[in-house]
């Protein structure tokens, strides 16, 4: 069995996102563990990221689908990579985000060892690749649901694809809060690799400046309150 599906949804970017991924392409060759595939699950309206996983094909073992549905819904794009992933290990990454240890995937896959159902790891920012501020520690909090996001963004998780979970696709902002809330409702805690293995781009086209995606917070977390009425 393969250790790892790297599971990357991607989209456009406004043309930045094929770069992105193939700098992360790059990344990749770096790490230690080299028993994964990447899932792509692409919703760009163009093919250049599907030209970018095919000149890289010959150096990693690539599936790539072409999403045409739910455009713009992020939780769509990364549940048809997940259903599509055979890996005993699913690793969630953004195309715009990537590695900064080396031995990232042997930290992950060593943190297994230990029972864990699902795994997250320490994390850094990034606006130009140089300079590296707000490092984090994923830490759970009483307020996931309200949208308090102390884990960070779904880069730094991974969960056994035996204990998969999918994201919920009514959701926009807080989609990766409520997916934390359910797996430690579902799975106890996370294993912690509190080493910074990740680093995430700071720019504008990230979703987390979308003004659509800002807008819908209160109303999903109505959302998830009703979801949750009896557990809250």
């Amino acid at each position: 069995m393969t250790l790892f599906s790297i599971c990357v949804p991607t989209y456009e970017m406004s043309g930045y996102g094929p770069e992105m991924l193939k700098g992360f392409f790059e990344n990749l060759k770096s790490q230690t563990v080299q028993d994964f595939e990447i899932v792509i699950s692409d919703q760009s309206e163009d093919l250049e990221t599907y030209k970018i996983c095919e000149e890289y094909s010959n150096i990693h073992t690539i599936k790539y689908i072409k999403n045409f549905y739910a455009n713009g819904r992020s939780a769509h794009n990364l549940n048809t990579c997940i259903d599509s992933s055979v890996g005993k290990i699913v690793k969630v990454m953004f195309e715009d985000d990537y590695f900064l240890d080396t031995n990232a995937l042997k930290k992950i896959s060593e943190k297994y060892n230990y029972g864990f159902k699902w795994v997250m790891n320490s994390f850094t920012h990034t606006k130009d690749d140089k300079i590296f501020f707000n490092p984090m520690i994923p830490k759970l909090n009483d307020n996931l649901l309200d949208g308090v996001n102390t884990m960070g963004n779904p880069s730094n998780l991974s969960f056994l694809r035996s204990h998969k979970q999918y994201f919920d696709e009514d959701l926009l902002y807080i989609v990766d809060c409520e997916f934390y809330y359910r797996m430690n409702l579902l799975y106890g805690n996370f294993g912690l690799v509190d080493d910074i293995l990740v680093a995430i781009r700071y720019h504008e086209n990230s979703a987390t400046f979308n003004p659509e995606f800002v807008s819908k917070k209160d109303v999903e977390i109505n959302y998830c309150a009703n979801k949750y009425l009896q557990l809250l």
